[in-house]
């Protein structure tokens, strides 16, 4: 089957336009359909190309869907074969059991050893030492396993002052750190982003917010970038000269002609505001040396 490049060439040949008729009617630079049908597709994005070869192909007398269809086909990349995991051996470590082991000895001499304690001071008559033997083992045993409610309770109870000292509020940490993790708003919602990339020599006029950022001559290649937090305003000398790129997404052209027009780009989208003659004052690409490429 021909490829869509060969056909598109062919099907100009037959109608008898040269590339220069072709760039006139479809407002393409000469030099983007000599490499569409050399079949050429890296000079511009995978975007441009589409646009450009649906333009061509409906001047040419072809269906536009079918033809981005087989460019598509043609320029999809070939699919990566799929590797097998090999799922690795997981080696458990002895470590954790070696741990609970020595923990449990640990804790079952420590019960002993308060047992042991317990049953002397049974067989003991009541004095000093033992009163101060049970306040050591009250001491070492109460701040492991009694919570803050616990104490508190023991303090009205007893009347001891000393237990107020080893109070740990919980419920202000946990408050300090829910107040420091909460969500802030998106910042990528906060401004708009407009990118212009010019396919030959055109006109433009940017303002960001009310504010004049661009009024000059863009030579084709040069690409320019603006920021704004709610509004753009776009006037534009030779429309088809140029591909906008607003919030990430290629703006449709198709609608547009060679005569100037001023647009809107906001969150709500893009809007043509007027199509107009050439504004007093805007010069020609061929006598402006004023030029932004590469700002």
């Amino acid at each position: 089957m021909e490829a869509i490049h060969e056909e598109l060439g062919r099907r100009r040949e037959e109608r008898g336009l040269s590339l220069e008729d072709l760039s006139r009617e479809t407002n393409i630079n000469v030099r983007y359909l000599k490499a569409i049908e050399e079949g050429d597709f890296s000079v511009l994005p995978r975007a441009y190309i589409r646009m450009f070869l649906k333009a061509y192909g409906l001047r040419v007398g072809m269906d536009a869907a079918e033809v981005l269809r087989r460019f598509d086909e043609m320029a999809a990349p070939e699919e990566e074969p799929v590797r097998k995991s090999v799922e690795e051996p997981i080696v458990r470590s002895a470590f954790p059991k070696k741990w609970l082991v020595m923990a449990a000895v640990f804790f079952g001499i420590i019960v002993v050893t308060v047992c042991f304690l317990k049953f002397s001071a049974r067989k003991r008559p009541a004095s000093v030492e033992t009163a101060s033997l049970e306040a050591s083992v009250e001491m070492d045993l109460g701040p492991v396993s009694m919570p803050d409610t616990v104490i508190a309770g023991q303090n009205a109870e007893s009347g001891v002052g000393e237990v107020d000292s080893v109070r740990v509020p919980k419920e202000a940490p946990a408050k300090a750190i829910a107040s420091s993790i909460e969500p802030s708003e998106n910042a990528a919602d906060s401004i708009l982003v407009l990118e212009g990339a010019a396919l030959e020599d055109v006109w433009l006029s940017v303002r960001a917010d009310g504010q004049l950022k661009t009024h000059r001559l863009m030579k084709a290649g040069g690409q320019k970038r603006w920021e704004a937090k709610d509004r753009f305003e776009v006037t534009l000398g030779k429309p088809m000269g140029i591909v906008l790129t607003f919030r990430g997404k290629t703006v449709d052209n198709t609608a547009w002609n060679r005569a100037p027009i001023h647009l809107t780009f906001s969150r709500e989208g893009v809007r043509i505001v007027e199509k107009m003659g050439r504004p007093p004052g805007i010069p020609s690409p061929v006598d402006s040396v004023d030029t932004m490429n590469n700002e």
